[in-house]
């Protein structure tokens, strides 16, 4: 009897393949969890801002941003957005499924320069290269693009033939 039960015991305890196949699923599994609920976050954080008027421009996993340390279940992420003034804002945000979403430390970002201002300054250095810059090279490439407009009007003219 004593070499049946054993038979019985050793058929009990899984092999090597067995408890790789376990672990690996395991790990399947907690990898899955993890982008799905990051998934979450970004569709919450994004409703969020744009219940105020904003425009998220982008959220990035941050995960010992300030304030991870007290933190249970909640994930971290660098969040920045355009207010309706044009001013773009920076805030790290703690969010969960359960915990909702908080703002932490928001502060305007570059230097407290707005979209329109930093257009504003880009118009302006065109300006400034056209100025200073060859306006000969400017006028070459007009003539180059009004010569192939012409190449291709000609080309679909033809198409239009046959």
């Amino acid at each position: 009897m004593r070499g049946r039960e054993l038979d019985e015991l050793k058929d009990m305890i899984p092999g090597s393949g067995e408890i790789i196949l376990t672990i690996l699923a395991i790990i399947a599994l907690v990898v899955g969890a993890r982008i799905i609920a990051g998934i979450l976050d970004k569709v919450r954080i994004e409703r969020t801002i744009q219940k105020q008027g904003n425009q998220l421009v982008s959220t990035r996993w941050t995960p010992f941003a300030k304030g991870w340390l007290g933190s249970k279940n909640e994930r971290l992420y660098e969040v920045i957005w355009i207010e309706p003034s044009g001013k773009r804002i920076c805030s790290t945000v703690k969010t969960g499924m359960l915990a909702g979403t908080y703002f932490s430390d928001p502060h305007v970002d570059e230097g407290n320069s707005t979209v329109a201002e930093s257009t504003a300054r880009s118009e302006d250095s065109v300006r400034e290269t056209t100025r200073s810059g060859d306006l000969s090279a400017l006028e070459e490439e007009n003539q180059r693009l009004r010569q192939e407009i012409n190449h291709l009007r000609r080309d679909l003219d033809q198409l239009r033939e046959n």
